[in-house]
């Protein structure tokens, strides 16, 4: 039902959330039961620890990059198990990938695939796994790949928004690449067509 109203109230409302990130981040925690005093392993398996093998599992759907970034079932359980092993979890792995199914993080495609149940989850996470690994970040913002990257680079900004570095970089080759136009405004000073040209009244205060 909470995603239900996430999607409504992106697509259907005449008034957009100001900061659509912040928005998700909040039916995430939702979808995950982040205060949910019964939540599965809630001693050590936090939610951060969720976010974080989320997000693992979306880049690996990225590298494997199959129709619709899916992963075949045994691929998306290995994921987990190599995740629970690398930070030291004794966990049992099907318990955790059924969890996140029966969240309706994921579902199940083609019989013996998983994906993402919505593809604005897909992107959330690998914005997480930006901020979560610094070098799958470098990869997203070079120069030769950060257009390919727009929802997570938007995603990410909304949720870190202290990173001035990466919108001083993006803002600098956005100057660059329109600098390619400078010559034409010499050209066309004085010749502008006047016919979209607003002239609004002196006392209109809504500006």
């Amino acid at each position: 039902m909470s995603v239900s109203l996430f999607l409504w109230s992106t697509e259907h409302s005449d008034r957009k959330p100001i900061n659509n990130a912040v928005l998700l981040d909040i039916y995430i925690e939702i979808i995950l039961e982040k205060l949910n005093q019964d939540n599965i392993y809630r001693g050590s398996f936090d939610f951060t620890n969720k976010l974080q093998l989320l997000a693992n599992i979306a880049q690996e759907m990225l590298v494997v990059s199959e129709e619709n970034y899916s992963l075949l079932y045994s691929d998306y359980i290995k994921v987990i198990e190599t995740y629970l092993a690398k930070v030291g979890f004794d966990y049992e792995t099907d318990k955790i990938a059924d969890y996140f199914i029966r969240r309706k993080l994921f579902t199940k495609y083609q019989g013996n695939r998983i994906k993402f149940s919505q593809s604005c989850f897909f992107h959330f996470f690998l914005a997480k796994r930006m901020e979560f690994n610094s070098d799958f970040k470098d990869y997203v913002i070079a120069e030769e790949n950060y257009c390919k990257y727009i929802p997570e680079i938007d995603y990410y900004t909304g949720l870190v928004r202290s990173d001035k570095e990466l919108l001083n970089t993006i803002f600098n080759r956005f100057k660059l690449e329109f600098s390619k136009t400078d010559h034409v405004f010499p050209q066309i000073e004085n010749k502008w067509d006047r016919f979209f040209i607003v002239k609004l009244k002196e006392d209109d205060s809504r500006y």
